[in-house]
């Protein structure tokens, strides 16, 4: 009787109103009302500028060329967080090189976006705050039918309900596609995903009774793909995993290659789809071409395969760990069907391959393998049945709970790299393991890659002063002899000691006067040896000018020493673009107001006359 009642709990729809839930509160909590981000609400950032600025050049401006970009008003309304990559030929003409499938998926959320704006007085300028959310509104979409219909076709391949529950968890919120979905929504992974688990389901229905018209489908399919991420055209290969026989898989091909005008139907419905992008560069271009990364291309001959998988600086298994479980999952699937277990890892050993020996491998800024992501409903058939294969065996008691951690590292990962604490670029193992499952905001923006303005300096004027607190200490430096300590440093034996005691430490004063002949446009070097007791170390080193509260600058330890109680070269760099007066006084000196104590030593500072 109960059981009549009590219907029982269907788990892949429970695992995807989870998944929304989390998204939403993702969006609501660290970007919406993120008061620590004054560009919190810009979904629309970045590339993805690139990928949603044929809307606005459509639908309200009518211009192609994309002038109005330069638009004062437009630029002011947002306080130049309006950043948008528009490239120009060589004839200087202005257009995206990046594809149009994004906007074109993304056309209905933009038309309502418009409704809105006018409706309630929004700017009607496609970056008000209505487009901006429905951009994320789109993504979440985009990733929730993707998940859908990668749920629809696990099932078909007999994957038990929770095991599919799992693994869209798995590929949701244990991977970057959640930074993608609501962060920067704009970009095209999230569209791509949804296409990709869109292949693989009309592909299966192919394979389980062939039609033309699926055949139709397909190609439409296979069209927006090429026009939206052309490399992801790759995932073509992930249809050899769908089909439920191999009695299926023979039909389907040869049911394709019965009447010639089958092969013509789809090389002419992909065509058609294509042809979008060759019109849309032509009006902004005048010329007739696919292929809009001017200089950029593959270098097939030197992939970078091992940086690309296991690499610090994006790699797929350490910024999505949980992905890992691909690899048991293809032993679960050559265990079912060696066939595909083949298929799959050509598949996957193609894509790496590919991407890999793109010559911007990590694919500039941004977060872990994003160019992966396209493939991830590929990546979720081995781990779906991974987890089939292991729910009903005592080792599920030991996976379940290596799961949950993986997806908490991989969601750490990306709160670190909302905030900065993971850099978009350029991270190595010292950065990552400095910062590994740090949250204290004293971590923010330490793994950024500074410029140096050295090689911008008029080198003959440069002046230098320099202490070791031992022997040699030029005037300027005002050192206190009874916090001096002696320290094991090489063969100097004396350092200065900055803690909460005094936390002004080596202070350099040097008399605006004596600087003058070198103008008012300076670069201020700061060189020692350093050493802390924590790598959570609240010093830094101060540049500032007496008299003047605006000159003040200061700049965090632990964006330059990386390791605790070990001695480390570091340099820092100020420009000093306040006038000095002849009363004035430049102050640098080491800031430390922690009982952690910053050890230094050998200090030389620069002043330099910049270009």
């Amino acid at each position: 009787m109960f059981s009549r009642i009590i219907k029982p709990i269907n788990y892949p729809k429970t695992a995807l109103v989870f998944i929304a839930f989390v998204c939403l509160w993702f969006f609501s909590a660290y970007r919406l009302f993120d008061n620590d981000n004054e560009n919190s609400v810009y979904t629309i950032n970045s590339d993805g500028t690139g990928y949603y600025i044929y809307l606005p050049s459509i639908f309200i401006y009518q211009d192609l060329k994309h002038n109005y970009l330069n638009d004062k008003e437009l630029i002011e309304r947002y306080d130049n967080h309006l950043k948008v990559f528009i490239s120009k030929s060589e004839s200087g003409k202005r257009y995206s090189k990046y594809y149009v499938g994004t906007s074109i998926l993304l056309i209905p959320f933009f038309l309502l976006a418009l409704a809105i704006s006018f409706l309630f007085d929004f700017p009607v300028d496609g970056f008000s705050l209505p487009f901006q959310l429905m951009v994320f509104l789109a993504a979440l979409s985009y990733m929730l039918a993707g998940l859908s219909l990668l749920s629809k076709t696990l099932k078909k391949l007999e994957v038990s309900h929770l095991a599919i529950a799992i693994t869209i968890i798995v590929i949701s919120l244990g991977t970057n596609i959640v930074q993608y979905t609501c962060f920067e929504a704009s970009f095209s992974h999230v569209y791509a995903f949804f296409l990709v688990s869109l292949l693989l389901f009309l592909g299966q229905k192919y394979w389980s009774k062939p039609s033309t018209k699926l055949l139709f489908y397909l190609s439409l399919v296979l069209g927006l793909i090429i026009i939206t991420r052309p490399t992801t055209i790759l995932a073509i290969g992930g249809l050899t995993l769908v089909y439920s026989t191999n009695k299926n898989f023979k039909d389907g091909f040869a049911f394709l290659f019965q009447k010639i005008n089958r092969i013509i139907l789809i090389l002419f419905s992909i065509s058609i789809i294509v042809l979008i992008q060759f019109y849309t560069t032509y009006l902004q271009l005048g010329t007739w071409q696919i292929w809009t990364y001017t200089n950029e291309g593959f270098d097939f001959s030197n992939p970078e395969f091992l940086n690309f998988i296991f690499g610090y600086r994006k790699g797929l298994f350490v910024y999505s760990p949980v992905l890992i479980l691909i690899i048991p999952g293809v032993y679960a699937l050559w265990k079912m069907n060696r066939s595909k277990a083949i298929f799959f890892t050509g598949t996957i050993m193609l894509v790496t391959y590919i991407l890999s020996s793109w010559w911007c491998w990590w694919f500039g800024g941004g977060f872990g393998s994003r160019a992966f992501i396209d493939f991830y409903p590929i990546l979720a058939i081995p781990i779906a049945l991974f987890f089939h294969t292991i729910l009903n065996r005592k080792i599920k008691f030991v996976a379940i709970p290596i799961t949950l951690f993986l997806i908490f590292l991989s969601l750490i990962f990306q709160y670190q790299y909302r905030y900065n604490i993971i850099a978009w670029d350029g991270m190595n193992k010292a950065k990552f393991w400095q910062v590994f499952l740090q949250i204290d905001p004293v971590f923010r923006w330490s793994t950024i890659n500074y410029p140096s303005e050295l090689e911008n300096t008029v080198n003959q004027n440069s002046l230098y002063y320099s202490c070791d607190f031992d022997k040699k200490c030029t005037p300027h430096f005002m050192v206190s002899n009874n916090r001096t300590e002696i320290m094991a440093v090489s063969e100097s034996g004396l350092s200065l000691t900055v803690d909460i005691n005094e936390a002004y430490g080596g202070v350099f004063i040097l008399a605006a006067n004596e600087i003058s002949a070198l103008g008012n446009n300076l670069l201020i070097t700061y060189d020692c040896k350093m050493k802390i007791d924590q790598k959570s170390t609240k010093g830094r080193i101060v540049c500032s000018v007496s008299n003047s509260k605006e000159a003040w600058q200061a700049q965090n330890i632990n964006r330059e020493i990386r390791r605790e109680n070990t001695w480390e070269n570091v340099h820092f760099e100020f420009q000093m673009k306040n006038l000095l007066l002849p009363d004035d006084s430049l102050i640098i000196y080491t800031l430390n107001y922690s009982e952690s104590p910053v050890w230094i030593d050998d200090v030389e500072i620069g002043i330099h006359t910049l270009k």
